[in-house]
């Protein structure tokens, strides 16, 4: 899963990620409403400035500063939206300039995936991730992100299935290995704990006077939660 220019690595994710941002001189990272419709070099502008303020989060992020970088990478990529809803490339002869924009698009969901899952957004990281499955589906790091994801959400089912998916693609990927590992041992842990914590409602049931296993019409609920408890 080697990253492409301009997309961050988890610390999982093996290799460096893009180049540092060279500045922010002359670089505009606030936009103002929807604009009207833009001319052609307007569309080109806004096309570089997207790439430029994608290079500056990327330097935000690699320094550790997350929020910085989400911030930046939210505001480009609603950016990008507006350009693309212009339709400005649609002609044969800006094919280079569409083809920008699709890849910009892939690496700012992957980037925004990563993001929300560094600070634990895990619904908005699978949102960002399914982003970029739906053009690509095989994409190594939208699966590998995408599980993780699922994983932190206490899916576990659906990390495996994603996981799997992964491995299908790319068999020799050693930390989807490792994942699964986690998936596997998360689930028993969570279903350790599921466990006592009904053991501990039912031992505090019997101690509270004002159970209903306490009464005529409870006892047969209680002998069933013993039989159960014995059994387990």
């Amino acid at each position: 899963m080697a990253p492409a220019e301009g997309e961050v690595e988890s610390e999982e994710e093996e290799a460096v990620a893009a180049d540092p941002a060279q500045g922010q001189d002359g670089v505009d990272v606030t936009y103002g409403a929807e604009a009207p419709r833009k001319s052609l070099e307007d569309c080109l502008d806004q096309l570089r400035n997207c790439e430029k303020v994608k290079e500056i989060a990327v330097g935000a992020y690699k320094s550790g500063d997350v929020e910085r970088a989400l911030e930046l990478w939210t505001t480009t990529e609603a950016q990008l939206q507006d350009l693309i809803s212009q339709d400005a490339f649609k002609a044969e002869r800006f094919r280079k300039e569409a083809e920008q924009v699709a890849e910009l698009e892939k690496l700012l969901h992957l980037n925004l995936a990563q993001a929300h899952l560094k600070t634990g957004a895990f619904s908005t990281a699978t949102s960002f991730c399914d982003r970029v499955l739906e053009r690509d589906p095989g994409n190594a790091k939208a699966l590998y992100r995408k599980a993780s994801a699922q994983l932190v959400g206490s899916d576990f089912a659906g990390a495996r299935a994603t996981a799997q998916l992964l491995l299908s693609v790319d068999e020799n990927n050693a930390a989807v290995r490792t994942l699964l590992a986690d998936v596997a041992r998360k689930e028993h842990q969570s279903k350790e704990k599921g466990k006592k914590a009904a053991k501990r409602m039912l031992a505090g049931m019997e101690r509270d006077p004002r159970s209903k296993f306490d009464t005529e019409e409870g006892g047969w609920l209680y002998r069933l939660c013993c039989r159960k408890r014995k059994s387990a």
